[in-house]
């Protein structure tokens, strides 16, 4: 939203505190764009005289939410209100969505199913920045499994089969562990780089992320790990296994002062370090959003016949990978478990 006002040559103020956007509209009319999130379906109940609310990624919303959200824009008002909402058709995730507003798998421009509404359907093609319709373009042209090339590449409803990891759940890490350890998977333009802290009490694993963005080079993130201060991070003993294919990045970090290994890799280790995490109990911390999202399509590819195999779709997978990555290297280091590895 900053970047779209600052673009925009339109003055904007942020105030952080209540999560808020001010910036100046028509006939001197201030704009206000609410940022909330819908962990807690009560904090929604208060806002009042809302005109306008996007929901991205609404196919993480439930029904009730929704409702919710419908009845904020039913408060008497001179002004037009609309909602919208964006997300990929991943009719497992949401098939209340489909219910209400789509006629069919095809999604079609044109007025939906629901009176009122109205259905944009479009896909990376259409999207007007070049580098990021290029940039996903080599990724989502390759993806090697039917399910996901009808959701993402070409927007069609479909449900994910074959999620990798379904027994996690989600609470804060104890008060007293085994040990702390960290996984860091390299991105930039397109793909985000992560970073996640991980402790580990015997055979049972809590993750947190604490990093997860795009434009990073090597010396951006050993700068923000940096900036996290001591007490989520120490670089005189926590070790960060990161992603070995990227040597330069891993240099930058390690001439910035930090304590950072390249993980464990080769042939048949992705499956030999999934097929290791299956086995043990897995929390993620509540507030970490995406790695949330990403777990729910973790998934196998499946061939034309729709059967599971044993390999993972490479996409929106880079917390996964991150903390496979540190999991797997930390268990063949130091935990005795040499047979895991496959080379």
């Amino acid at each position: 939203m900053e970047q779209v006002l600052a673009e925009s040559e339109i003055p904007y103020q942020e105030l952080k505190a209540e999560s808020k956007i001010v910036f100046p509209g028509v006939n001197g009319v201030q704009n206000e764009v609410i940022f909330v999130g819908l962990d807690d379906r009560e904090k929604i109940k208060s806002i009042q005289g809302i005109t306008s609310i996007w929901v991205e990624e609404a196919t993480e919303l439930e029904k009730d939410d929704f409702l919710q959200l419908d009845l904020r824009l039913r408060d008497p008002s001179p002004d037009y209100r609309q909602m919208m909402m964006t997300f990929n058709p991943d009719e497992s995730e949401a098939p209340w969505l489909k219910d209400i507003f789509f006629g069919g798998d095809i999604p079609v421009t044109g007025p939906g199913k629901k009176p009122g509404s109205y259905i944009h359907h479009s896909t990376y093609l259409d999207n007007p920045i070049k580098e990021f319709r290029n940039g996903y373009r080599t990724t989502l042209e390759n993806l090697g499994d039917d399910t996901y090339e009808k959701i993402y590449r070409y927007g069609l409803w479909a449900a994910v089969k074959g999620v990798i990891y379904t027994a996690w759940d989600e609470q804060e890490p104890p008060s007293s562990y085994d040990d702390i350890f960290f996984g860091l998977d390299f991105g930039f333009s397109v793909d985000p780089s992560a970073l996640v802290k991980i402790w580990r009490k015997a055979d049972e694993y809590w993750i947190r992320q604490l990093i997860y963005e795009t434009g990073l080079t090597g010396g951006d993130l050993a700068a923000k790990i940096r900036a996290l201060g001591r007490d989520v991070y120490d670089p005189a003993t926590a070790i960060i296994y990161a992603d070995s294919e990227n040597p330069m990045a891993i240099e930058d970090m390690q001439r910035a002062g930090l304590l950072v290994k390249p993980a464990i890799k080769g042939q048949g280790s992705v499956r030999a370090g999934i097929d290791y995490i299956k086995n043990k109990r897995i929390h993620l911390t509540p507030d970490s959003i995406d790695l949330i999202k990403e777990r729910k399509g973790y998934k196998y590819k499946t061939d034309a016949r729709g059967n599971t195999i044993p390999e993972p779709v490479k996409y929106k997978d880079h917390g996964m990978d991150a903390l496979r990555y540190a999991i797997y290297t930390d268990a063949l280091e130091n935990t005795g478990d040499m047979e895991l590895i496959v080379l």
